[in-house]
C-alpha cells in the first residue's frame, strides 16, 4: 500500500496523483507484472 502524506500530495499535479491512483488500483485488481505499469 502506498500512503503520501498531505506535503506529499500537494507537491503532486494533477497527473501524478491519477497515475499513482491507477497503478494502486491495479497493484490491487489484479496481479500484473512491472512491465504492465506505466509511469509515463
Amino acid at each position: 500500500v502506498v500512503t503520501y502524506t498531505t506535503h506529499d500530495m500537494d507537491a503532486l499535479g494533477r497527473n501524478d496523483l491519477i497515475c499513482a491512483a491507477k497503478i494502486d488500483q491495479l497493484l490491487n485488481v489484479g496481479q500484473f507484472g512491472p512491465k504492465e505499469i506505466s509511469t509515463e
